[in-house]
């Protein structure tokens, strides 16, 4: 039988784990994840939890092979997820590669190498108007930069974008996360580096907030191996006032 890599990329599952007596389970696999082979990856909830969007290179219908990195979509029902549809379109006309995150309204912010950026790699937006998907936009040079930017998780109201960068000039190690915020005038002020103790001298990297904004996750290798991170999210006020000229 196929298995996933143990270290570096590869294709693998999604897998599950329900929340009970403050613990958490053994994961099991998700219903709508049954082939190695699909390479499905990074899940994220929309922040209403009825929709659950996911990475995959499975193929769609007898024609389309798959192979590339893709976001689809499923739904929650009373029977459990609904059947995975592709997205058609938005996000899926660029090379999407790995996390992306989803607002509130449902717009999808997506980190992509694609030509025409600003760097090895920037972030863009997907916005959804009346049901459909529009081509992405550039979140513009406040926000990327020469180098690249990926993984990002923006605040289910757009208030702000967390997001990792790589080599940038302030950097604590070979990939850092970034916070901006949105001002009252629509822009994104420009981004903070995270700092201690989010940032090491390692890659940190996959940001990542609960539903209600009270912790914040993310992927740090300060001990060798990369691992997942949680902490209280209040410190995100404090960047707040510092971006915004408040501190």
């Amino acid at each position: 039988s196929f298995m996933p890599n143990e270290t570096g990329y590869g294709r693998g599952r999604i897998l599950t784990s329900r929340l009970e007596d403050g613990g958490w389970p053994r994961p099991e696999y998700a219903s709508f994840s049954t082939d190695f082979m699909n390479g499905d990856d990074v899940p994220f909830f929309h922040p209403d939890g009825k929709r659950l969007f996911f990475n995959s290179r499975r193929p769609d219908g007898n024609r389309d092979q798959g192979g590339s990195e893709r976001i689809w979509v499923i739904d929650r029902t009373e029977d459990g997820w609904s059947s995975p549809r592709l997205i058609q379109g938005g996000p899926n006309i660029m090379g999407v590669h790995w996390q992306f995150s989803v607002a509130a309204n449902g717009n999808i912010y997506i980190g992509s190498g694609d030509p025409g950026g600003f760097g090895g790699g920037d972030l863009y937006v997907s916005r959804f108007v009346d049901g459909a998907y529009l081509p992405p936009e550039n979140l513009g040079s406040v926000i990327n930069s020469p180098t690249a930017e990926n993984s990002p998780f923006i605040a289910p109201d757009e208030s702000y974008l967390i997001f990792t960068g790589m080599d940038r000039p302030d950097a604590m190690g070979g990939t850092d996360l970034y916070i901006s915020f949105k001002t009252t005038e629509g822009s994104w002020t420009p981004p903070l580096n995270m700092g201690d103790p989010v940032n090491t001298s390692t890659n940190d990297m996959c940001p990542m907030m609960t539903g209600d904004g009270r912790f914040f996750f993310w992927n740090s290798r300060p001990q060798g191996n990369s691992d997942n991170y949680w902490m209280d999210a209040a410190f995100i006020q404090e960047l707040k006032a510092r971006a915004l000229g408040e501190a």
